[in-house]
């Protein structure tokens, strides 16, 4: 009896522990593409394109991200 419950728990802690880090995880995500964001309003293109295609290494799925990063190319070819 205590083997199955002390496995329930532990189950228990470890999904609590992935949805933290996941929650952590797309905090992150958002953070990392706004400070590249910052960079591009800044018209600092060259840094907003790195700062946003590392993000994108980071987190492949934040598609918002992908289009802030096309919108640095962008504003970096016509500048």
């Amino acid at each position: 009896m205590f083997r199955k419950n002390s496995l329930a728990a532990l189950c228990v802690l470890v999904f609590c522990a992935q949805a933290v880090l996941a929650q952590d995880s797309s905090v992150l995500c958002v953070q990392c593409n706004n400070e590249g964001v910052k960079t591009l309003v800044k018209g600092e293109f060259e840094q907003a394109i790195q700062k946003l295609e590392e993000c994108c290494r980071l987190y492949p799925s934040y598609d918002l991200a992908r289009e802030n990063l096309a919108l640095a190319y962008n504003n970096y070819a016509v500048s």
